[in-house]
């Protein structure tokens, strides 16, 4: 049993510490799938960490993928999963992209970018989909907000960084 410590400021088992309130949710590896700890770590730890720490998250890519990232990846998903993990900074744009090992099923992502903005911070994702209507879409972007939102951006014909960077960029 694992325990992933969640939905609060920043997390202390993470060494980001702010001086929250931590949740613990146990997770049974048994019950879920590796799926489900792919889409917890991409699409609600990582946009909790990016809005909720007050540029800390940001700050701390400046020096590479951060060890509390790396543990996180490890624990939540697996060492495999963490060690696939690729951070691509662009200064000039005030962001980062991750790159993450190529998606085995949808809601996956393939990318995802971090950028400083005037109000905050922004989370993209770049997600695998499927082509229900022949038109060739590869993916769909997604964008977290402050409060936990998810927005849908549209399908995409396009599964590379480079194309996804141009768009979100």
């Amino acid at each position: 049993m694992k325990h992933i410590r969640a939905y609060c400021m920043i997390t202390t088992v993470f060494a980001l510490t702010v001086g929250c309130q931590t949740v613990t949710n146990k997770v049974d590896n048994q019950r879920f799938s590796r799926h489900d700890q792919i889409y917890y770590f991409q699409h609600r730890l990582i946009p909790t960490w990016v809005h909720q720490s007050n540029g800390k998250f940001f700050s701390d890519l400046k020096s590479g993928i951060p060890s509390q990232l790396l543990n996180a990846a490890t624990e939540i998903v697996d060492k495999e999963f963490a060690s696939s993990l690729i951070l691509k900074p662009f200064p000039e744009r005030e962001a980062y992209a991750l790159v993450f090992q190529r998606p085995a099923e949808i809601t996956e992502c393939y990318f995802s970018v971090i950028q400083k903005a005037k109000e905050g911070y922004r989370y993209y994702t770049l997600e695998k989909s499927i082509d229900f209507t022949g038109e060739g879409i590869k993916s769909v972007v997604g964008s977290w907000s402050k409060d936990g939102q998810h927005e849908n951006l549209g399908p995409r014909t396009y599964d590379d960084l480079d194309s996804f960077l141009e768009d979100v960029l």
